[in-house]
């Protein structure tokens, strides 16, 4: 006679199988978060390549978030081209969002050498589909997670030095005296994972400017390409006070520290480094 698992055996059989599932439920999750982070430095990379393929072509020329008004084989002071992303000046509003989405990406700067690739420009952990603009209502996300200092159009690469940024500060910090005490850098920043819960919630714009602030998705940090084709994931200060762009800082190989919190936009005109629209912070 063939001896049949009592109640109680298969009761024990079950509860050890739910304990080792506990156990490997994080695990699994955190792998899962892990692959996504992977997959979003993985879209910063292929973008930044496309900025720096962009500057090849234009005589050494970043593209912007805006219009580049750069002087560059015979276009000077004009239009020459939409932004990186292909956001366009009629979009700063929610109303128009299916514009957005009719130019974005197809319609940016560096389009033709990323290619037909949707998913790069959006980093999978972002898996909002509304934003609530100042706490009243709410609205459908724009189609992308990334955005880029909009001080760095029409830059030429050769004059970036490097990044500046404070690693902690608190409310007395004054964003034009202090970036002297700005003891973090790093490569220059091209393109960072904005969080969309603050400023993508008022403008559909590809730029990270004024008081932008940088994602925490990843476990607390954010997804930024630098200029040598290198990318990082990196924690910024949130609390009491975050790290806005107002608080970051290109330092220039003419000796100026230009601020990354400016929004020049007269008429609009971008270009800041050739125009001179915009100061060094030591001037």
């Amino acid at each position: 006679m063939k001896r049949a698992f009592t109640l109680i055996e298969l009761l024990v059989v079950v509860a050890i199988i739910a304990v080792l599932i506990a156990l490997l439920l994080p695990a699994l999750n955190a792998a899962k978060k892990q692959a996504r982070e992977s997959v979003c430095m993985s879209n910063m990379r292929q973008l930044g390549l496309g900025w720096i393929a962009y500057s090849v072509e234009s005589g050494g020329y970043l593209p912007g978030s805006g219009y580049d008004t750069t002087t560059f084989k015979g276009w000077t002071g004009q239009a020459r081209t939409w932004c990186w992303l292909g956001t366009r000046s009629d979009t700063n509003s929610w109303t128009n969002l299916t514009n957005v989405k009719k130019y974005v990406p197809m319609s940016g700067t560096i389009f033709k050498f990323v290619g037909e690739q949707p998913g790069v420009y959006k980093c999978p952990e972002d898996a909002l589909t509304k934003l609530v603009d100042k706490g009243t209502q709410a609205f459908e996300k724009p189609p992308y997670s990334y955005t880029a200092p909009v001080m760095l159009t029409g830059a030429p690469v050769e004059l970036l030095v490097r990044t500046r940024f404070p690693e902690t500060f608190d409310s007395s910090w004054n964003d034009l005296k202090d970036w002297n005490k700005a003891t973090g850098h790093a490569s220059p920043w091209m393109i960072v994972e904005e969080d969309e819960r603050f400023r993508l919630a008022e403008f559909l714009d590809s730029a990270w400017c004024n008081v932008d602030e940088i994602a925490d998705r990843h476990r607390g940090k954010g997804a930024i390409a630098h200029a040598d084709g290198s990318g990082t994931m990196r924690a910024f200060q949130k609390n009491p006070t975050p790290l806005t762009a107002w608080k970051v800082y290109y330092e220039l190989t003419d000796g100026r520290i230009v601020s990354a919190g400016s929004w020049e936009n007269p008429n609009p005109r971008f270009g800041y480094l050739k125009s001179g629209a915009a100061k060094g912070l030591n001037q």
